[in-house]
């Protein structure tokens, strides 16, 4: 399957209030994990409430749990991304300079905001945070690119390595822009720039989700 990448719009003061809840009603249990989303006016989500058939036998499963609990609590709108950010818009920071704020989502390296370590992702879930501040540079290199078309066109620009024109081969900011013309990645590169310019519009935190 792979690792599966998404971003979530998340409001501060939820942020806050959902993790204060969920540290006072433990022990964790199905009633008050329902309770929880419906003061927050979420509808209770079967797939995340699964593991609770385990949870007696399997404590361990409490952290993914909480973890599941507080993203859902928190998140008012989410954008999936699929495999693009590890199998195709990885290579833009290092491709073009303009675009090197993004590696700050593409490898975590941007979280100014943790999840507690009491409901850290076990793997998979929310893995943390990029605030205002810390995802602005992203916000600015994305905002002239309103679609994969103009994106490609700047990376047809890069001009190919010493080896690449050794061998006649295409560059790789040339061989990105092809991948870019298909649907998939025109699909996430809107996905992408949409979650930023929207996120950023709300001054809401930037969730950074994975699964693997």
């Amino acid at each position: 399957m792979g690792v599966i990448r998404w971003l979530d719009r998340i409001d501060p003061e939820k942020w806050q209030e959902a993790i204060r809840r969920l540290e006072t009603e433990r022990p964790l249990s199905r009633a008050t994990a329902e309770q929880l989303l419906r003061h927050f006016g979420r509808e209770p989500d079967e797939n995340l409430f699964f593991g609770f058939e385990d949870l007696e036998e399997e404590p361990e499963l409490e952290q993914a749990l909480l973890n599941g609990l507080l993203e859902k609590a928190a998140t008012d709108q989410s954008w999936e991304l699929d495999k693009s950010l590890s199998h195709g818009f990885e290579r833009l920071p290092r491709l073009l300079p303009s675009l090197a704020p993004l590696r700050s989502i593409v490898d975590f390296s941007g979280m100014d905001v943790e999840v507690p370590r009491w409901c850290g992702p076990s793997e998979s879930g929310l893995y943390g945070c990029l605030s205002p501040a810390a995802y602005q540079g992203c916000v600015v290199a994305v905002e002239r690119f309103d679609t994969a078309a103009s994106l490609a066109a700047e990376l047809r620009q890069v001009q190919p390595g010493f080896l690449s024109k050794v061998l006649g081969r295409e560059g790789a900011g040339g061989a990105l822009a092809l991948q870019l013309k298909d649907d998939y990645f025109s699909a996430h590169w809107v996905n992408l720039r949409s979650a930023l310019l929207e996120t950023a519009a709300k001054g809401h935190f930037l969730g950074l989700g994975m699964s693997v």
